[in-house]
């Protein structure tokens, strides 16, 4: 037992020397621990613009609540795509970026598929750039553009800019669907080693109504006083003083808005005065291509007016009277026959020109 309490008291002594060793000297026991070595870690995060997002697009210039007839010479706006698109703009921001940015934007003419075209610099556009007021509108060019300038120009990484379009179509810009392309182009302002493009093919589009006008000048068509004769008498329209006009000839003046390609026909009423008549078909019209120096038809090709209750002819008396084109003059040339016995009185009576798409009955 006391060669026990001798060895207890030995490993006692022994503890108390290692624990007043370590305290006065410092020592340290290799691998009483583990092993935590710090050492230094370091990243470089580059500056990049990240992906363009486009939100409400196609670009549409067409007003669904136009209508066929609707004069399109003007400005139209983008107009909505969905009900949840926001009219007038697209909407443009960027994924995953971490610099200021800057957009440009350019374009193309837009074209049908009769190649004609609407040109780029028909189409304006301004943005809200940062929250600020519409800057002043600028036009599409095929060069790029940017989209704000001055103070706005750069746009920081959390906003994003509301990008306005209008599109100018002209009078007489022929009725058909136009497409057209856009791009969208971004590049840092600072620090940053790349660029993003966004391409949006036949992202313009228009549909321009189609449209006609046109109206008689050199009228009313008038005869002047004459006299029946047997079996009849045959007058050409007059002014009464020699002069062109009053029938002699009558212009149908095809406007320059007119964008569709046209036939031109003629019908008219009989003439009354009282309960007494003259039957439209004593009316007689030429086209008269040629005049001499007098401004007297010199070749004769003519037709008797149709009643205009009656149906007018399949197809256009004339051929230059088919597939007429906008801001075209069409001479017509006017006589009347009087039967012997037609009772004395002023007649009236309309002549109706008609206009109609090339190919269209007008029966």
């Amino acid at each position: 037992m006391k060669k026990i309490q001798k060895i207890l008291i030995l490993f006692l002594f022994i503890l108390t020397g290692f624990s007043l060793a370590f305290k006065y000297f410092d020592l340290k026991l290799v691998g009483a621990q583990e092993g935590l070595v710090p050492t230094t870690a370091n990243v470089t995060v580059l500056g990049s613009v990240g992906q363009l997002k486009v939100v409400f697009f196609p670009i549409n210039f067409t007003d669904y609540l136009s209508t066929e007839g609707d004069r399109p010479a003007k400005t139209w706006p983008k107009y909505n795509n969905t009900p949840t698109d926001p009219s007038g703009f697209i909407k443009v921001s960027i994924l995953g970026g971490n610099v200021p940015w800057q957009l440009y934007v350019n374009g193309s003419d837009l074209s049908d598929t009769g190649n004609r075209k609407i040109p780029v610099n028909n189409i304006s556009f301004s943005s809200n750039c940062n929250g600020t007021k519409l800057a002043s509108n600028d036009t599409l060019s095929y060069s790029l553009k940017p989209v704000c300038t001055g103070s706005s120009n750069s746009i920081s990484k959390l906003n994003s800019t509301d990008v306005y379009f209008y599109l100018y179509v002209p009078d007489g810009q022929y009725n058909n669907t136009y497409t057209g392309n856009l791009w969208l182009y971004i590049n840092a302002s600072s620090g940053a080693n790349d660029n993003n493009t966004w391409i949006g093919l036949n992202n313009f589009t228009v549909k321009v109504r189609r449209y006609m006008e046109w109206q008689w000048t050199w009228t009313p068509i008038s005869f002047g006083s004459t006299a029946p004769a047997n079996p009849y008498a045959y007058y050409n329209a007059t002014c009464g003083t020699g002069g062109r006009g009053c029938g002699w000839p009558a212009n149908a003046s095809i406007g320059f808005a007119t964008n569709i390609y046209t036939d031109f026909y003629i019908n008219g009423t009989d003439l009354a005065s009282g309960g007494d008549t003259i039957l439209a078909n004593n009316i007689t019209y030429s086209n008269a291509t040629q005049v001499d120096s007098n401004f007297y038809p010199t070749n004769w090709n003519y037709f008797h007016v149709l009643n205009y209750n009656r149906p007018s002819s399949p197809i256009p008396d004339f051929a230059n009277w088919r597939n007429v084109t906008n801001n075209t003059n069409i001479l017509t040339w006017w006589n009347i026959s009087i039967i012997g016995g037609q009772p004395g009185g002023i007649y009236t009576g309309n002549v109706v020109g008609r206009l109609y798409d090339v190919g269209q009955n007008p029966s």
